[in-house]
């Protein structure tokens, strides 16, 4: 075992203050476990904590009592003994409405068993299946179920961070087009400060460009941040990217902040519109009560999918900005399409940073064709002869475009769509396996020929 693990399991002192809440968090992502009731009290006969698990071999559920100590076992184990012989004692489970007898009792150390105590246990209690966890079987539960324990966050932060961690790994996943391995892919993208029509006019005239910014410059806002950009522009990504960034313990450490994700959609309707009651239902009460240090990242997604009337963008933006100064601890970044309503009016000029995911330059598309196309050694002269195609020209500079023409070049680079409108057509083609190999057709020339051959053989038959 690893000497800062063992001195990490070494230094917990309260049993139920420290090893208890441990357990509670760890026992249940056990495999096989079905249910962890903590039962730790005046009435615990014997047992800290009961858990049902389920036997792969029999398929039937089975029943472990686990008593919990910490420093060492070595002469004096007289507590222990006496906590084996209440576990004998018949009792309630899953609320009070199953009757069980435990049929295993684990003793749960954070150091170590010396040999003698497990020998002289295992001859008083022959006919009972006692198994020992010392500090290093323990560390390795911890290692491969519960690794952020490691870290220097707290549990109730450790948890929160990774449930949310494997969330947005997951929807990451559900969501992009394409995966590079098993980590999705992240191209960093492009960010710059997004004034009102009138001065990007000025600035165009002027032919000043806006200011690039970091993810860091817009976690540093205090304002109310918007995000805006055109469809497949990468918005969502850039949140999920965000989470990703700020669930990492690390993080949490230097910046004592919370994220807390969630749609426009999902804000208004379930929650009311109201941030306060957003964190409340999603976030833990013991976090927020023991970390009143830190603050909360609200991340809304997609302002827009609401289908909110230009002329009632403001009022809406406007109650958001009010519910984020109302709400202690708070920060919000909202992600939406282009808010032409914005544009109209300075009355939130003060109170909203707006920034914008722009098109894709040609340099960064080129960037996400060859990061795509893993399978290829893309050659400058193919890049050269596609940047000279009239597909180039059309093609929107978006992350979702750019995909769609990578999964084509993956699947064939010596047939390439023309135009816009066949990159389209033949992805679409692709996905319904038109031109699966494993049906003979490998390119739209070859299925082109072998059409015109059977109408012509057709022909001759009739």
């Amino acid at each position: 075992m690893d000497v800062s693990k063992k001195k990490r399991l070494a230094n917990i002192t309260d049993e139920v203050g420290e090893l208890h809440p441990l357990l509670h968090a760890l026992l249940p992502k056990l495999q096989n476990v079905i249910d962890v009731e903590y039962t730790h009290g005046a009435s615990e006969m014997g047992a800290d904590f009961v858990i049902s698990y389920r036997n792969e071999i029999f398929q039937n559920t089975e029943y472990i009592g686990v008593i919990a100590k910490v420093g060492k076992v070595v002469q004096d184990f007289s507590d222990i003994e006496r906590q084996i012989d209440e576990c004998s004692i018949p009792r309630t489970f899953f609320g009070g409405k199953e009757k069980i007898c435990l049929d295993e009792i684990w003793v749960v150390v954070t150091q170590n068993i010396s040999k003698g105590a497990q020998e002289k246990i295992h001859e008083k209690y022959s006919l009972r299946k006692i198994t020992f966890v010392d500090g290093s079987r323990l560390a390795n539960l911890i290692d491969k179920y519960m690794p952020v324990f490691w870290s220097q966050v707290s549990l109730e932060v450790g948890e929160y961070l990774t449930a949310l961690h494997a969330r947005n790994e997951e929807a990451d996943r559900a969501l992009s087009l394409i995966q590079i391995g098993d980590e999705g892919l992240y191209i960093k993208q492009d960010i710059y400060e997004f004034p009102r029509l009138e001065y990007r006019i000025k600035m165009r005239k002027k032919r000043v460009k806006p200011r690039k910014v970091s993810i860091e410059d817009i976690l540093g806002q205090q304002k109310l941040v918007l995000i805006e950009g055109g469809m497949g522009s990468g918005k969502s990504k850039l949140i999920r990217r965000i989470v990703e960034r700020s669930t990492r313990p690390e993080v949490f450490i230097q910046t004592k902040t919370v994220p807390v994700p969630t749609t426009y959609r999902e804000l208004q309707d379930c929650f009311g519109g109201d941030i306060q009651r957003l964190i409340e239902e999603t976030v833990p009460e013991e976090l927020r009560l023991k970390h009143d240090d830190a603050s909360f990242l609200v991340l809304i997604d997609g302002i827009d999918e609401k289908n909110v009337p230009m002329e009632e963008q403001i009022q809406a933006l406007s109650s958001l900005t009010e519910c984020v100064r109302t709400t202690t601890r708070t920060k919000a970044i909202v992600t939406s399409r282009y808010l032409a309503g914005l544009d109209n009016t300075c009355e939130l000029e003060h109170e909203i940073a707006r920034y914008e995911l722009p098109p894709l330059s040609l340099r960064k598309t080129i960037e996400f064709l060859k990061a795509l196309c893993t399978k290829l050694n893309l050659s400058n002269r193919l890049i050269e002869d596609l940047k000279r195609s009239q597909l180039f020209k059309e093609l929107p500079r978006s992350p979702i475009a750019a995909i769609l023409l990578a999964k084509l070049l993956n699947e064939n680079p010596k047939d390439l769509p023309s135009n816009i409108t066949e990159l389209y057509a033949q992805y679409t083609e692709l996905m319904l396996g038109r031109w699966d190999i494993d049906k003979g057709l490998q390119t739209m020339k070859e299925y082109q020929v072998l059409d015109h051959l059977l109408i012509q053989m057709s022909k001759n038959l009739l």
